[in-house]
């Protein structure tokens, strides 16, 4: 992986060599799921602040079943999940799974909601 070309892009907020148009923009509603797996290889900025809350669980309200269940990833039965990978919940909130991806945080954040981080012991930002 190019992953000199993704510290430089994170750090810089700005898409090494596509500064703009040619970039997929990635929003709060990529991630209601879980973790974006990024599989194709491109450029791709932030275009909202993201706050990584897989099926925006309310700790408060929920039973306990309710909560195991939207932190799972297997039990939730999604087939772009590979058992052996997600068995232990959604460890990131973006999996990159290709080669040549530039990620820009253009300007934006990502962060844990409070209820996933009471749910999941480790928790990356992004995965390479």
């Amino acid at each position: 992986m190019k992953l000199s070309l993704l510290a430089f892009a994170l750090l810089a907020g700005s898409v090494a060599a596509n500064s703009g148009s040619g970039a997929q923009c990635l929003y709060n509603n990529h991630f209601t799921d879980g973790t974006l797996i990024i599989d194709q290889p491109g450029a791709y900025k932030l275009c909202d602040d993201i706050v990584f809350c897989p099926h925006n669980m309310d700790v408060d309200t929920a039973s306990d079943e309710e909560i195991a269940s939207a932190f799972d990833p297997i039990e939730q039965g999604n087939p772009k999940y590979n058992n052996n990978e997600y068995a232990l919940g959604f460890f990131a909130a973006i999996s990159v799974k290709a080669d040549d991806v530039s990620i820009s945080l253009n300007g934006h954040s990502i962060a844990q909601c409070r209820e996933h981080a009471l749910m999941q012991r480790f928790f990356a930002v992004i995965e390479l």
